[in-house]
């Protein structure tokens, strides 16, 4: 993750897109590496939001968003 890092470093991402973030591992993961930028993370199975809302609150740089994020607008 240490190449991620300075990858994402290098070109001044202060914002990561976390589509279909699941239980919050990305954002987890960048955090442990070092990242400090903001995280916006969307996740639409309500049982997996659960987990990483719960995690991205004690976080004020990272957002959870209950929904999912595609081309077409469906349930």
């Amino acid at each position: 993750m240490d190449a991620e890092i300075a990858y994402l470093e290098k070109h001044g991402v202060s914002l990561f897109l976390d589509v279909g973030a699941n239980i919050g591992q990305t954002g987890l993961a960048l955090r442990k590496a070092g990242y400090q930028g903001r995280i916006a993370s969307f996740e639409p199975i309500a049982s997996c939001y659960e987990t990483l809302a719960a995690r991205a609150v004690e976080d004020p740089l990272w957002q959870a968003h209950h929904t999912g994020v595609g081309a077409e607008d469906r349930a």
